[in-house]
């Protein structure tokens, strides 16, 4: 579960794997998140690491990965289930914030995850969304195009998630 929830995966001791061994790791890590940033060390030495120099890159690929067309709605398995919703135009940020905490603080049990990007009706960048353990966190991500589409996509990682529900709220709250 960390793997598919993580935005950021550090395989360590690397120097004892052969090259296709690791090379298999990495596929496998891939085939659960394919938006994380995969980085090897040696007995947890990283030059130069700082987490904080990742932020920009991590929102940037979770906007890439959230403006890719969506060909599915619900994938489920029997370890979890993920949901995406999309809606266009503006979005009341406020207005979704107050929704928003109160949601992830509810579900928690039930909803590991949810990451997404929202187009504000005040601002000039898009925010990107993530919440972990019922908390919620917004940053503002890339400039919002003059002629660029809104779309904003939420996508929901959790267990016995009722995505009717949730689609049914969102449309209703911030409509």
């Amino acid at each position: 579960m960390q793997v598919v929830l993580s935005d950021l995966l550090i395989i360590n001791k690397s120097s004892e794997l052969e090259p296709e061994k690791l090379k298999l790791i990495e596929r496998q890590l891939k085939s659960y998140n394919s938006s994380a940033i995969i980085y090897q060390t040696n007995y947890s030495k990283l030059e130069a690491f700082q987490l904080e120099s990742f932020v920009d890159q991590i929102q940037g690929k979770l906007e890439q990965k959230m403006n890719e067309p969506v060909f599915y709605r619900i994938i489920e398995s029997e370890k979890f289930t993920t949901f995406t919703h999309q809606f266009r135009g503006s979005v009341n940020l406020k207005k979704f914030q107050y929704w928003f905490n109160y949601f992830v603080a509810i579900n928690q049990l039930q909803i590991y995850r949810i990451k997404g990007v929202l187009y504000p009706d005040d601002q000039a960048e898009k925010v990107i969304v993530q919440s972990v353990g019922g908390t919620a966190s917004y940053e503002n991500g890339s400039f919002i195009g003059f002629s660029e589409e809104k779309v904003n996509t939420l996508v929901f990682i959790g267990k016995d998630i009722d995505n009717d529900r949730i689609a049914y709220e969102l449309d209703r709250y911030l409509n």
